[in-house]
């Protein structure tokens, strides 16, 4: 089982089984299961990672590692429940719904858009959940209850009030019950968060409203209480699906049909480490949760991580492995668990043994195995890493910077003549230089170059001086011997 983003369609298409179990080939499907069959199909990989962020964050603060997890923790959650005559509108736009389904579908969606209330749609999540169960029950059981002329609200009440009566052993009424019961539980945590929306008015499709948790600093999120709430109160609503294994259930959670988290927002450094994190942790419970025993998971697992190092921060460059260590040891603790990583990063490689670390390096005939004897990384400084494990040749500098330096060193050595502005000018070109040894050897070599100009300099003062007292000498014994001549010839 390979978890990459290309692979994630599939993984998710895997997850959400638990909406619709495939029956026997040759069984009967009623409207009800096909709607649950083409909802399954449409969810989209984006809502898995929604709610493998949810359950990764339920597991760490189950473990009490959620004080020691450096990755990004989003502390404000925005909730929504995505309305089913939305999906099918955008579905049938998209033409990602067949036409029987949608002339199924069309006469129960016509009959519930006369009966709810769209200010209520847009503002009350529990409604929405209300509506989305109603128009389910109908579909399973026939049109019947439409046909009064009662609101969604009072319907939903008959229809939880008739189920009470009967037997909840069968699957269908099993499904309805717990529906009915995760509405119920779900209502009384958002009546605890905040309603948000925007400024247009509610009739525009631009209107957008939602539940969202307040924002917590990263040290009081454990005390947040309606933030944990809602997090596990999801993660407990994954973990139904083991009973449709056991044979309780045909169908899971009715509430991870529409649930929708709209703001699990990350940086691309952000994201590539939760993405890491949270799949390595739902590999972890992958058996419980998935449906087809086919898709599921073997003792000995494979983790292959390609480039560990792209986008990651340096610092977690730095603790990636001791996090994978520590959440592998916590996740597998059933398995046996073999990783191969490859990375640029010398912050990675001296988390591992020189014994277990295979070299490649580009050659004339291509990328091939370096068998030749390599220092220990293991806690070994950077440096030495860069020089050894990557073919650095001592080279561990940016080439533009390496070529700054030369081109410094080679013009102060060509200086013949070297003034005090000429030598601020280098200077200030030497004091930009990181490396100390560098930048303090061509400060010498620069104030060498300026001493010896200065003694150049007066040397030749010197015989500038010499010449000027000849100069005079010369013009005076020229005078006397004009004074001479002219006393000759008198």
């Amino acid at each position: 089982m390979a978890i990459t983003p290309a692979r994630l369609s599939f993984i998710s298409s895997a997850f959400f089984e638990f909406i619709y179990p495939e029956k026997a080939y040759g069984e009967k499907v009623n409207d009800f299961e096909r709607y649950s069959n083409w909802l399954k199909q449409n969810k989209s990989p984006n809502e898995f990672q929604q709610i493998c962020d949810l359950m990764f964050y339920n597991f760490l603060i189950d473990t009490d590692f959620i004080s020691d997890y450096e990755g990004f923790v989003q502390t404000k959650i925005r909730l929504n429940i995505s309305p089913v005559f939305a999906r099918i509108e955008r579905a049938k736009l998209d033409g990602k719904i067949h036409e029987s389904l949608l002339d199924t579908v069309k006469s129960v969606l016509d009959v519930l858009r006369s009966k709810y209330i769209i200010d209520k749609v847009k503002d009350d999540l529990s409604y929405v959940l209300k509506m989305n169960f109603v128009f389910e029950w109908v579909l399973e059981n026939g049109l019947e209850i439409l046909s009064t002329d009662d609101d969604i609200e009072v319907i939903y009440t008959k229809i939880v009030a008739d189920i009470s009566t009967k037997d909840i052993s069968t699957t269908n009424n099993l499904y309805f019950c717990d529906a009915a019961n995760e509405i119920k539980e779900f209502a009384k945590l958002l009546d605890k968060i905040p309603l948000i929306k925007n400024d247009v008015p509610k009739k525009d499709l631009a209107y957008k409203s939602g539940k969202e948790t307040r924002e917590y600093s990263r040290e009081n999120v454990l005390k947040a209480s309606e933030w944990k709430k809602i997090i596990q109160y999801v993660s407990d609503r994954v973990k139904i699906n083991e009973e449709i294994f056991q044979g309780k259930r045909q169908y899971g959670s009715f509430l991870l049909r529409y649930l929708n988290i709209d703001n699990l927002m990350f940086s691309s450094g952000e994201r590539v480490f939760q993405n890491v994190m949270s799949w390595i942790y739902f590999l972890g419970c992958f058996n419980k949760y998935i449906v087809k025993s086919e898709h599921h998971t073997r003792k000995d697992l494979l983790i292959c991580l390609d480039e560990i190092d792209l986008s990651l921060h340096p610092a977690w460059q730095r603790d990636f492995v001791d996090y994978l260590v520590t959440y592998i040891n916590n996740c597998y603790r059933e398995n046996n668990v073999q990783i191969i990583m490859t990375t640029h990063s010398p912050l990675c490689l001296s988390n591992f043994p020189r014994s277990n670390i295979i070299y490649l390096q580009k050659t004339e005939n291509g990328t091939e195995v370096d068998i030749s004897e390599h220092k220990e990384t293991f806690g070994t400084n950077l440096y030495e890493i860069l020089d050894d494990a990557f073919y650095l040749d001592c080279n561990s500098m940016g080439r533009f910077a390496k070529k700054y330096i030369q081109d410094v060193i080679k013009e102060i050595r060509e200086i013949s003549y070297l003034n005090q502005e000429v030598y601020n000018s280098y200077k200030q070109k030497i004091e930009c230089i990181g490396d100390t040894l560098i930048r303090n050897k061509l400060g010498e070599q620069l104030l060498k170059k300026l001493k010896e100009t200065k003694g150049q300099m007066v040397a030749v003062d010197t015989i500038d001086k010499e010449i000027k007292q000849l100069e005079l000498k010369r013009r005076k014994i020229m005078e006397e011997m004009s004074d001479s001549t002219k006393v000759s010839e008198e």
